[in-house]
C-alpha cells in the first residue's frame, strides 16, 4: 500500500478557509482521484515479470476512515504483490507450490517442478530487494496528488 503524505502549506490554507460541509466531500474527491491516479502509476511500473497480468489487474484505488482520519489507498489483496514490492529475504520458508505449478504449466514446463522451484526461491530469495513499484509511483505522483487536491479545495 502506498502512503503519501502531503504537507503542504498552500493545502493547509486552502482547508482552513473552507467549512467542514464545504471541504469534507472535495477532500473525499481529490483523495479517491489522487489514489486512482497513483493505481495508474503503479501499473505503468509493473511492466515487468507480467504473466498473467493478475498482479497488475489486482492494484486498486481506495478510501479510509472518516472525518479529518479520511485517507486515500492503493493496495492489492494479492500476497505476491507485496512480495514483489518488498522483495523476499533468502532463507526463509519456501512459497506454495500451487502457484507455482500453474505458472510452470503455462510456460510449457513440467509443473512437477514446482517443489524444487519454491525450495530454490525459499533458499536465494526473489525479486532481490523488491521492485517498489508502489513506493516509486508515490515519490514520481507527488506533485500531481498535489495538483490534484489542490485543484478540489480551490473548487475548479
Amino acid at each position: 500500500m502506498i502512503t503519501v503524505e502531503i504537507n503542504n502549506k498552500d493545502i493547509d490554507a486552502l482547508m482552513k478557509r473552507l467549512s467542514p460541509e464545504e471541504r469534507d466531500p472535495k477532500i473525499r474527491a481529490g483523495l479517491l482521484e489522487s489514489a486512482q491516479y497513483l493505481v495508474g502509476e503503479v501499473q505503468k511500473g509493473m511492466t515487468t515479470h507480467v504473466d498473467s497480468g493478475a498482479a497488475r489487474s489486482s492494484i486498486v484505488a481506495g478510501l479510509r476512515g472518516h472525518g479529518t482520519d479520511l485517507r486515500g489507498t492503493v493496495g492489492s489483496p494479492l500476497v505476491h504483490v507485496f512480495v514483489m514490492e518488498h522483495g523476499r529475504r533468502p532463507n526463509q520458508k519456501p512459497p506454495p507450490t500451487a502457484p507455482i505449478k500453474l505458472w510452470l504449466q503455462r510456460h510449457g514446463m513440467d509443473p512437477k517442478l514446482a517443489f524444487v522451484v519454491a525450495r530454490s526461491i525459499g533458499r536465494k530469495g526473489s525479486f532481490s530487494g523488491g521492485m517498489h513499484q508502489f513506493e516509486n509511483a508515490a515519490k514520481l505522483g507527488l506533485s500531481t496528488v498535489r495538483s490534484i487536491m489542490t485543484r478540489h479545495l480551490e473548487g475548479l
